[in-house]
């Protein structure tokens, strides 16, 4: 990254302003392990803030950015990485997610949580797959050809978007405490789908080509967190830290 050359993306900016810090720590834990470019961690504000991430959210705008660009491209674009909705593009070209240049930013976040979670689907046991159906009674409609979480019911949705950001949360060693009363309201067998469909990302990511720029093992699952956290956040309300109010169903 030539430079941390800021410019507002709202449709990156306002996810991660209304995020908490335990939401945005896994996206610094992913950014710093990106080896190319100016080093998060480098920056005066996060050696000042750090652990209070809400206190420098323009610049993981700007890293995370700038990852989903090439470095020549972001040297023409004088250090700033492409849009946020070219990032998302191109990552649901690298995974073969079909999708439309007509598709909203929204739409397209859905098509990749679909791709996704029908792909850890897949790979469940019948057990697993049963208690999702508990957990999730319109969960079929997800994860059949040409599933779509429209589909599903605001309850619904907030904990397939949950469990995205559990999964994420595990690939990089953090446990979400704020998301345990999620795992106390739906029982101990959404704690073990969560685990599950974490080792299945992580899989996922050890088998993506990261050849040059960018690096989709880190651009991945900062895409898919990033997608939850919009869900969840136009569809639920959260009380203080450490409670989340699951919407009715």
């Amino acid at each position: 990254m030539a430079s941390w050359a800021y410019t507002f993306d709202a449709d990156l900016d306002v996810v991660l302003q209304a995020a908490r810090n335990d939401e945005l720590e896994s996206l610094v834990r992913l950014l710093d392990q990106c080896t190319s470019g100016k080093a998060l961690r480098s920056c005066p504000e996060y050696q000042r803030f750090y652990p209070d991430h809400r206190r420098y959210v323009h610049l993981i705008s700007v890293k995370l950015r700038a990852l989903g660009g090439s470095t020549f491209g972001n040297m023409l674009r004088l250090g700033q990485g492409p849009s946020y909705l070219e990032v998302v593009q191109d990552v649901a070209r690298h995974l073969k997610v079909t999708w439309a240049k007509s598709d909203s930013l929204v739409e397209l976040e859905l098509k990749l949580l679909n791709h996704v979670f029908a792909s850890c689907y897949q790979d469940m046991s019948a057990q697993e797959q049963q208690e999702l159906s508990v957990a999730l009674p319109h969960s079929t409609a997800l994860v059949a050809p040409g599933g779509d979480l429209a589909q599903l019911n605001a309850r619904e949705r907030f904990l397939v978007a949950s469990l995205v950001v559990q999964a994420v949360g595990k690939v990089v060693g953090l446990s979400l405490e704020t998301w345990s009363a999620v795992n106390t309201m739906v029982g101990k067998s959404w704690t073990q789908l969560s685990a599950h469909i974490g080792t299945h990302l992580s899989a996922l990511l050890r088998s993506l080509k990261a050849v040059g720029q960018p690096d989709y093992q880190i651009l991945v699952p900062c895409v898919l967190h990033i997608a939850s956290l919009r869900l969840m956040q136009a569809g639920t309300k959260l009380n203080a830290p450490e409670r989340a109010v699951l919407p009715e169903a």
